[in-house]
């Protein structure tokens, strides 16, 4: 696959581990101007904030869950790359209700357009974060929290979350830009998957 350079864009992949293997991951972009290696490192100190956040969604993850992080410079197809894996992990010891369903978010940009808009599938949920086969409002409250405590922290070290845009009316944009997220919704409760993605309200 060919590499695109994204201005000003790191990756940050949270890598999905259970029982000591890698079961899916999640990828945030973010921006900062001119950012260094000092940056990746103040970054992933930053989104620690997300798995640990009080009354976050550590409390409805299972604790067979573990999370690692993957940073990359995505300016340049030679970028570079910062590992960190310091044993996050979920906190609730019930069991695990699917790692087919996710909690689906959905991240808007203030820009209209799909090309600014963004969906994150979030799983690895436990059996007491959903009421009736739905995501319940405590562990959407608790999503949210650690959300927002995540972004927060990132603007402290001067970094920007956003949505990567690749495409704007099927017309390839070099390099690819990030937009900065405006605000974010479950639109729904119900649990999702990429393979749901069409159906989904």
């Amino acid at each position: 696959m060919p590499f695109y350079a994204t201005e000003h864009g790191c990756r940050l992949v949270m890598v999905t581990h259970m029982n000591g293997d890698i079961i899916g991951s999640n990828h945030f972009w973010f921006r900062k101007v001119d950012f260094e290696s000092a940056d990746l490192v103040a970054l992933a100190e930053a989104f620690r904030h997300f798995f640990y956040a009080n009354n976050g969604i550590k409390d409805y993850i299972v604790d067979d869950i573990h999370w690692s992080m993957r940073l990359v410079d995505e300016r340049a197809y030679d970028g570079e790359v910062y590992l960190r894996d310091e044993g996050d992990d979920g906190e609730d010891i019930t069991e695990l209700y699917s790692l087919n369903d996710a909690l689906v978010l959905t991240m808007y940009t203030g820009h209209r357009g799909r090309a600014y808009r963004g969906r994150l599938y979030f799983f690895g949920w436990a059996e007491d974060a959903l009421t009736e086969g739905v995501f319940n409002a405590a562990a959407q409250n608790a999503f949210y929290i650690s959300l927002d405590a995540m972004q927060v922290a990132a603007a402290l070290a001067g970094w920007t979350w956003g949505v990567r845009t690749s495409q704007i009316d099927k017309v390839p944009q070099i390099p690819r830009f990030i937009t900065a997220i405006t605000s974010t919704a479950i639109r729904s409760g119900i649990p999702g998957t990429q393979m749901r993605r069409a159906a989904r309200p």
